[in-house]
């Protein structure tokens, strides 16, 4: 493998959210980004999540479905010769697509511990989500998190 030693990389992401008259915090969201290397990788990200405020607003469900596409690096190639100065065969460099289906629900004990000394500064989340490739690459992870107001 032999890659240059510098990448210019250049992203563009615009997201928007609308409130949905369904309940208490009911919400769409859609993103999008796109992104491009002087290694010629071009990739468009479509990211569609629904969120969900329950239990009197102090927990958020958010339930997200993103897809990616990815164009071939001008550097990937399968069966790599020492012939080319610039050469890889790391599947990231390759043309995929992919997709991630997943859910978070995050516990807002700030807002549910109104002059609580500790907890009211206090957020936890949990998080799944699968992801799958076309190339076979697929995995599933999840998350904990702790958020602390100060």
């Amino acid at each position: 493998e032999a890659l240059p030693g510098f990448r210019n990389r250049v992203s563009l992401a615009m997201e928007g959210r609308h409130h949905l008259p369904v309940g208490p915090g009911a919400s769409v969201g859609l993103a999008y980004r796109f992104y491009y290397d002087d290694f010629h990788i071009i990739a468009n990200t479509v990211d569609l999540s629904y969120y969900q405020y329950i239990w009197k607003e102090r927990t958020m469900i958010r339930v997200r479905f993103r897809y990616y596409h990815q164009g071939e690096s001008s550097f990937f190639d399968a069966n790599p010769s020492s012939v080319r100065r610039y050469r890889t065969q790391d599947p990231i460099h390759s043309r995929f697509q992919s997709f991630t289906v997943g859910a978070k629900i995050v516990f807002l004990a700030a807002s549910a511990f109104k002059d609580a000394g500790f907890w009211d500064h206090l957020d936890v989340d949990f998080s799944l989500d699968y992801y799958g490739r076309d190339d076979g690459i697929d995995g599933v992870f999840g998350s904990f998190g702790i958020t602390y107001y100060f």
